[in-house]
């Protein structure tokens, strides 16, 4: 209730499974617009599923009739995909580009692995151990808005960082005065991670040059184009 009454500023709410989450949402979009002059066409909510947009679609045209149609009710992906729909001119980049496909990609960080200077993640006996790593790490990225080039910038700070902390440093035995097995390990972690932003680096332009873009592309271009485009923004807004 209390939730639901809230119809200024943000509000979060921690729930289990089945509890009534998107009811709860559902009668806070009805509720808002009930007590403000806000429009129907002037809410957006998001959410993960195609399921869960069906289900909130439908629930909230009980309350409020035909109107529940202006509400804009997205998945995340659904939500970028509209926008760079309706507004191409801001998405020039992605102009006749198709979607990839899996096999594509996997087949895309394959290629990309065969160069030696990667040979630390084609191990012996099983070279295809970190492709599906991979692109679930290029996923991640995509959808926190990290390039690859402020992957890098990071973890080249973190092996500075462990190299110069007093806590890195051995202080007794034959190891006096040198690296710590754990600082060791933990710089050998930001060393692969330096080596996943150039391969994410290769990747992005390899699909750019063959005219692909993949699921992530949607979120990302579009929090990218938020950064830099201030129109789109205030158009938005």
């Amino acid at each position: 209730q209390e939730a639901v009454d809230t119809i200024g500023g943000p509000v979060m709410v921690v729930a289990g499974p089945g509890t009534g989450k998107t009811t709860l949402l559902t009668l806070r979009i009805a509720n808002i617009l009930r007590k403000t002059d806000a429009g129907a066409s002037s809410i957006l909510a998001l959410t993960f599923t195609e399921s869960g947009v069906k289900s909130m679609r439908e629930k909230l045209r009980k309350i409020i009739g035909e109107a529940a149609f202006d509400v804009q009710i997205h998945t995340f992906h659904g939500f970028a995909a509209s926008i760079i729909s309706e507004f191409p001119e801001h998405f020039t980049e992605l102009k006749g580009a198709e979607q990839i496909t899996d096999i594509e990609s996997e087949s895309y960080i394959r290629e990309i692995l065969t160069n030696n200077k990667y040979s630390l993640l084609r191990p012996a006996g099983d070279s295809d151990f970190y492709v599906g790593k991979i692109l679930g790490a290029i996923s991640d990225s995509k959808k926190e808005a990290w390039e690859p080039s402020m992957i890098r910038d990071f973890a080249e700070s973190e092996i500075e960082r462990i190299k110069n902390s007093e806590d890195s440093i051995s202080s007794r035995g034959k190891t006096k005065g040198m690296l710590k097995g754990e600082a060791l390990k933990r710089i050998e972690r930001c060393e692969k991670t330096i080596l996943f932003s150039e391969v994410y680096a290769e990747y992005e332009n390899l699909k750019k040059e063959r005219g692909k873009i993949d699921f992530d592309d949607l979120i990302f271009s579009l929090l990218l184009k938020l950064r830099e485009d201030e129109l789109l923004l205030q158009i938005l807004q």
